[in-house]
């Protein structure tokens, strides 16, 4: 029993209907007599009959259902037998023009008076004969307890039904429709649905005159799968042709099975045999000229030659000035509610080009496997390339949480994919990167210069990444393998590789470029190693400028010099090489000789305290205060031409006349009152080493620029307004 779409009290009272109908059928009775007027309908009360039951006072009331009439004519015996010889026997004429009514419920005879017979009964019975023959009429007759209800039944052959209402056999198409009927979605609201998912529909025998969506009742729809919070998921639109399918052929279950295509798609195939336009069929434009208008970026040829809708991709105009589509496409569009943007599932069977497009219009962003085309619509493109691409015009993120591993490495044995975390040429790229720092580091502590922190322990960042990227995991259960990736398992027995630390790891083995058309940057909490087995270049446009919080080192020639015997090389092409220790001592070594050499002007020393040359054997010259010291265990010889010895001097006034230094002050004089500039103004400037030097302020009231090796204190007094001067 199948009931739906009703409301409670009518559901009840269908329920106790059909329940009244099996409480009318609990109790049968059949029975013999020659009452002429019995019919199905009529009451009986029966009295002294000892088959009735005893649970009623007086005449049973019973309520006949069905009757089978025998009537033969009270002939003399000579007539009978007259008529036997001519017509042949009685019995073959006694046949029903009907079988009796098949049985109301379940599969079984035809005849009611026999209901264990599996066969059709078309005659009395004998007993009915007889009776009929020794009375000349007999009926048999149906009848139940007429104190019950009587409800009918309509049988079927596999179950009890409730209703003789008409069978809907087979499928019918039909169009869904919105709120008020139509056929056409308006705006952004392309579905009339209930939140169950169900549509309304108009079939193509109903008018349509009502002006609403109650031309049919609310249709299931029927999905691939469907489960709790699970399922496929597909509504028809209004306007689409769909497929409707009857449950057990009851015209008041329909069930939407499917959609259909009801238009042709534009192509230059002609749509009638002879070439011809056919009547009624739209061709508005020369197909060849539609799809001269179509290139890898436009569609064109999209429109519909016939009333509905037409397939998403079709196989017409297969030829190269044409779509190039030999119905090779397969898959998934949808249609953006009110607008013309679409999300896709392409499958592409075309010979030896297979590929898969997973696609959105927004933003143009999809992923595209296999033989890469460009595809407009139905349009198959140009060549793009082979492999995959993942592409959008807005923003793109990879996120792996356990890691990422980027490569275009290969098992180099048989060409063949290598296991998903497989990073074997990887791995041995950080390998040699972390012997070949360690061999660096060496050099550089065997030369007294900075190490490399990188290189240092086990506990070092090149170290870890090793064991994170030589990660061992169990290979058959993942509860298994997520504790070996957290103990940071290497061991290989029977396991498969993976990296077992949070990085992303990144191996080409033809190269790795990295290009910005504007910044790039490089940021980490702890250490960066930029590591080649051959050569570094670096080449900056502009200018170059390494910061360090603490020490920089620079090593070179640790293994071997260079070219051109060229082992650290510093050179200012243009401008000033500056090399300065602000904090502490500036050392220069060299194992050989230590050449300064100016080529075209002069080389100054300048020191606040004292300058010292010194040599091995113990000759030295010092320069300490206004001294000059000169010390040595053997003689001295002047050689010159000519030979001066002038009065003492102060090293500051030398600075100032120096193009660079290291400070460069310029004093601003104001007064204390009114804080304006003192102009004009003659001022004594002593110096830390001494030195007193007169001078005279600027319209702006500053001095004349003091310049310096290191911080020194200086003393300002003044002397007085220059005369004639404001």
């Amino acid at each position: 029993m199948c009931i739906r779409d009703r409301d409670t009290a009518n559901a009840q009272r269908i329920a106790e209907q059909g329940m009244e109908s099996v409480e009318a059928r609990a109790r049968l009775f059949i029975g013999r007599g020659t009452v002429r007027t019995l019919r199905s309908g009529t009451r009986l009360r029966v009295v002294d009959c000892p088959h009735l039951p005893k649970d009623v006072d007086g005449p049973y009331p019973l309520l006949i259902d069905l009757v089978e009439h025998c009537g033969i004519n009270n002939l003399t015996a000579d007539t009978q037998a007259t008529l036997a010889r001519k017509l042949g026997g009685l019995d073959a004429a006694l046949t029903f023009d009907t079988p009796p009514s098949p049985p109301e419920s379940g599969p079984g005879p035809f005849g009611f008076m026999a209901p264990h017979e599996v066969i059709e009964r078309f005659t009395p019975t004998a007993d009915l004969l007889a009776a009929a023959r020794a009375h000349g009429y007999a009926g048999q007759f149906r009848a139940s307890d007429a104190r019950r209800p009587w409800r009918p039944v309509v049988s079927h052959p596999d179950t009890g039904r409730l209703y003789a209402e008409p069978t809907a056999r087979g499928v019918q198409s039909a169009i869904v429709v919105g709120p008020n009927g139509e056929t056409e979605a308006s705006g952004d609201a392309e579905h009339h649905t209930t939140p169950r998912g169900q549509v309304r529909v108009r079939f193509p025998w109903q008018q349509g005159k009502r002006p609403d969506d109650r031309s049919s009742r609310w249709l299931p729809v029927a999905q691939r799968q469907a489960g709790a919070g699970m399922g496929w998921q597909w509504l028809p639109r209004i306007g689409q042709e769909v497929l409707v399918k009857f449950q057990e052929d009851d015209i008041d279950q329909p069930v939407v099975i499917g959609a259909l295509y009801n238009g042709q798609g534009e192509a230059g195939i002609a749509p009638t045999p002879g070439g011809q336009v056919a009547k009624g069929v739209r061709q508005e434009a020369d197909p060849e000229t539609l799809y001269r208008l179509g290139s890898d970026s436009a569609a064109s040829a999209q429109g519909n030659l016939a009333a509905g809708h037409s397939p998403a991709w079709h196989g017409l105009g297969t030829e190269a000035e044409g779509h190039r589509n030999a119905a090779a496409l397969s898959g998934f569009k949808s249609a953006e509610h009110g607008g013309r943007g679409a999300n896709l599932l392409v499958f592409d069977d075309s010979d030896g080009q297979l590929r898969t497009q997973l696609a959105t219009t927004q933003a143009y962003s999809q992923l595209n496997l296999g033989h890469l085309i460009h595809q407009q619509d139905n349009r198959r493109g140009s060549f793009r390339g082979q492999g995959f691409e993942l592409r959008t015009d807005g923003y793109g993120a990879v996120r792996g949480h356990a890691g990422v591993l980027l490569t275009t490495y290969r098992d180099a044995t048989n060409g063949k994919a290598v296991p998903t975390g497989d990073n074997a040429a990887g791995i041995a790229l950080i390998r040699q990167a972390k012997q070949l720092t360690a061999s660096l580091s060496q050099g550089a502590t065997t030369h007294q210069t900075a190490a490399l922190s990188t290189a240092k322990d086990d506990s070092a960042p090149l170290a870890k990444q090793e064991k994170a990227a030589s990660g061992m995991v169990a290979g058959k259960a993942l509860d298994a393998a997520r504790q070996d990736a957290a103990a940071g398992n290497t061991a290989t027995q029977g396991k498969v590789p993976h990296q077992s630390e949070a990085t992303v790891q990144l191996a080409g083995r033809a190269g790795l470029v990295a290009i910005a058309g504007q910044d790039l940057q490089f940021a980490n909490g702890e250490s960066v190693v930029l590591a080649s087995g051959q050569d570094t270049n670096v080449a900056v446009g502009k200018q170059a400028r390494i910061h360090a919080g603490q020490g920089i080192g620079v090593a070179a020639g640790l293994s071997k010099a260079g070219d051109d015997d060229i082992g650290l090389q510093l050179t200012a092409g243009q401008d000033n090489l500056d090399v300065q220790a602000q904090h502490d001592a500036l050392g220069l070594l060299s194992k050989d000789d230590l050449k300064l050499v100016s080529a075209n002007l002069h080389v100054d020393f300048a020191a606040a305290k004292r300058i010292r040359l010194a040599t091995a054997a113990g000759a030295s010259i010092t320069l300490e205060g206004g001294n000059i010291i000169v010390e040595t265990p053997g003689r001295i010889t002047y050689k010159a031409a000519q030979r001066s010895f002038a009065g003492p001097t102060h090293a500051s006034r030398d600075m100032n006349t120096w193009s660079h230094s290291a400070f460069d002050d310029r004093y601003v004089l104001r007064d204390q009152v009114t804080h304006e500039p003192l102009r004009n103004t003659q001022v004594e400037l002593r110096r830390g080493d001494g030195a007193v030097l007169k001078l005279v302020t600027d319209g702006e009231g500053r001095l004349p620029v003091q310049k310096g090796i290191s911080m020194e204190r200086v003393q300002l007094r003044v002397l007085g307004k220059l005369s004639g001067k404001t």
